[in-house]
């Protein structure tokens, strides 16, 4: 089977190096070895080149690298030219949606097999981030879904905000990198929150657990990359109870 996934995120890029990545690759690295042909379609940044991951998988980067913005907004005009150019190369097509660069995949559905993936819904954070500047792209996450007949969630938290009937794929992590001793090193008496993913204050709620943290006075780990990295530090040098893993 020949896959195409269209995906802005990578796991190197600097601007926004996700777990929307990671989770394509994962699957993608898995597939490929069982003789599926794989194609991940991803935005520029700098100093990125197309590769192989092996054989059968492979990454091309579309766009510019100067910046984020342009990176973003160009990735989205070279991925749909090249949808246009190649779709009938591909058996299955995912489109990995953001309200900031949709590929608009879903005018082939009559002619391929199409699929959109939705990993989190931001709602009224980009009204509160970009106020009327935002306006276009909240409506636009909360109709563009509803223009697929085939949508995947990664959690049922996200499937009662698309209010679509979505196919559920949870998000994983690998057993053998969480050892039964992964914990004990950091000798906590008392039970403990474990954060893991991407460290944006935003978009993944941290400043909310952070406070939730410490006004119950529980332990909060937290393991991840991300562009808040040197905000989290600052707070964890004042905290008594968050814990940065790095």
């Amino acid at each position: 089977m020949k896959i195409l996934h269209l995906i802005y995120d990578h796991i190197k890029n600097p601007w926004v190096g996700g777990g929307g990545a990671v989770r394509a690759y994962e699957i993608y690295k898995r597939l490929s070895e069982k003789n599926h042909e794989i194609t991940v379609v991803s935005g520029k940044y700098p100093n990125s080149k197309n590769y192989l991951v092996n054989d059968n998988f492979r990454y091309i980067f579309l766009g510019c690298d100067i910046n984020y913005i342009l990176s973003t907004f160009i990735y989205a005009i070279k991925a749909m030219e090249f949808l246009k150019k190649n779709y009938k190369d591909y058996d299955i097509i995912i489109e990995d949606f953001a309200p900031w660069n949709p590929l608009f995949s879903y005018k082939l559905q009559q002619k391929t097999n199409v699929i959109l993936q939705v990993h989190h819904v931001e709602g009224l954070n980009i009204i509160r981030r970009y106020a009327f500047f935002g306006l276009p792209f909240y409506v636009l996450e909360k109709i563009y879904p509803r223009k697929f007949r085939h949508v995947i969630v990664v959690s049922e938290a996200t499937r009662k905000k698309v209010k679509l009937n979505c196919t559920i794929i949870s998000n994983g992590v690998e057993v053998k990198d969480l050892e039964t001793n992964f914990f004990d090193r950091f000798h906590f008496k008392d039970e403990f929150v474990f954060f893991l993913g991407r460290i944006d204050f935003y978009n993944k709620g941290l400043d909310l657990l952070i406070k939730a943290a410490e006004d119950i006075k529980i332990n909060l780990l937290i393991s991840g990359k991300g562009k808040d990295e040197i905000k989290l530090r600052k707070i964890v040098q004042n905290s008594s109870y968050v814990h940065y893993l790095g």
